[in-house]
């Protein structure tokens, strides 16, 4: 998943958009699915949501602001491990 970042009035506004999914494969890198119905960790997950949502609305970007706080929460996170490598 890339995503699109833009920065106004010092607030940073991002979107996910198609079509790498990197933010959902560095979260299952670090926690992979696990049992045996192979359950994504909580923040692939969040982000698999709106992906899905995505692909079936055809839809190239979701707004930040959709995003539920485990989504949110995750995609943060994974821009700041990337910004330290």
């Amino acid at each position: 998943m890339s995503v699109a970042v833009v920065q106004k009035n010092a607030v940073a506004r991002c979107c996910l958009s198609t079509p790498n999914n990197l933010a959902i494969n560095y979260w299952r890198s670090q926690s992979p699915a696990a049992g045996e119905e192979l359950h994504l960790c909580p923040e692939a997950a969040a982000l698999a949501k709106p992906y899905a949502l995505m692909i079936v609305q055809g839809s190239q970007r979701v707004p930040m602001d959709v995003l539920d706080e485990i989504a949110k929460s995750a995609i943060q996170k994974f821009f700041k491990t990337k910004q330290t490598n």
